[in-house]
């Protein structure tokens, strides 16, 4: 699957979960944290919480290289597509990706050792407890691998100099066998 074709079905993806959470009014956020563009319809500016929409991403594929380069991370196909599908509000499982600050999650995650292990770290549990991270190691072209979780309570006791890779591979906890899945899960 190309980039491309990965950004389509997770744009689909996207959109079942955004009128699955319109559905059960789970769309609210408290509207000074909220970008102009991205207020609802029928959303009232003066309002302190508000609905918000999908809107499409300007995240560019400069800004995906630029990204890695940033974090000395090579993306699979499925994960810069992900970040590049739609700027959206949701909470916890999907992250956010708001036009201002479309890699605020991926870089609030970041953490090296994971990185080192083969791990890219890609947002938060609900709780805000556990790392969702993108397995990358083996992956043929890099285009979409498993997804695990670690409690980010662990990476406070590891040390750069001294950790080791099974204690990291110990710790990880198995969430979906690819991020298309993982998404689908999601938005099921």
């Amino acid at each position: 699957m190309t980039e491309s074709q990965y950004r389509t079905e997770i744009q689909t993806m996207l959109e079942q979960y955004y009128e699955k959470c319109r559905r059960e009014s789970e769309i609210s956020l408290y509207s000074p944290a909220l970008p102009q563009q991205m207020l609802a319809e029928d959303a009232n500016p003066n309002e302190e919480w508000n609905r918000w929409k999908l809107i499409p991403s300007t995240v560019t594929k400069q800004d995906l290289d630029d990204l890695e380069q940033e974090l000395e991370i090579s993306m699979p196909l499925c994960l810069r597509a992900f970040l590049s599908a739609y700027h959206h509000c949701f909470r916890g499982v999907l992250g956010r990706n708001l036009p201002d600050e479309p890699f605020e999650e991926i870089q609030s995650s970041y953490h090296p050792i994971l990185i080192e292990c083969g791990y890219i770290p890609f947002g938060w549990d609900s709780e805000g407890a556990w790392l969702r991270c993108f397995k990358t190691n083996g992956l043929p072209n890099q285009k979409d691998g498993e997804v695990y979780e670690i409690d980010h309570e662990i990476l406070f006791d590891w040390d750069e100099e001294t950790y080791n890779r099974k204690q990291v591979e110990k710790q990880m906890r198995f969430i979906s066998p690819s991020l298309l899945s993982y998404l689908k899960d999601c938005t099921k």
